[in-house]
């Protein structure tokens, strides 16, 4: 079992933002595509993303929850058929929902948000 616990600034309403792909230089599908197939080939059901920067990285989304550093507090579970982010607070911005396509989420390359200030990880998520 793993255990995160966290919390976010209540002051700030801004807390995620994307790029332009000009700068990103590679889609999030395509990061998303690329890890999994790294996964298959490793024989790994899932990977769990706690780094912030990598859930920047991988979803090609920023944020300003921690000084100096363009990450917002997300973490990320990603499997073969799922994408699962975990938001504390319950603020993801329209235009970021609309980047990682979180309404009706009907397929494997949409994210499903979930916003807990805990979240419990073991065996019966996958």
């Amino acid at each position: 079992m793993i255990y995160f616990q966290f919390s976010r600034n209540p002051n700030n309403n801004k807390i995620f933002y994307n790029l332009l792909l000009m700068f990103l230089g590679e889609t999030w599908q395509s990061k998303v595509k690329r890890v999994r197939g790294a996964l298959r080939a490793l024989g790994a059901d899932a990977q769990v993303v706690t780094a912030l920067d990598e859930v920047a990285w991988l979803l090609n989304i920023r944020g300003r929850d921690a000084m100096f550093l363009p990450v917002a507090r997300a973490y990320v579970i990603l499997s073969q058929d799922k994408i699962s982010m975990y938001v504390p607070g319950g603020i993801v911005p329209e235009p970021i929902a609309n980047h990682l396509r979180t309404n009706n989420c009907l397929n494997d390359y949409c994210v499903r948000l979930f916003f807990k200030q805990i979240l419990l990880l073991d065996n019966k998520l996958f």
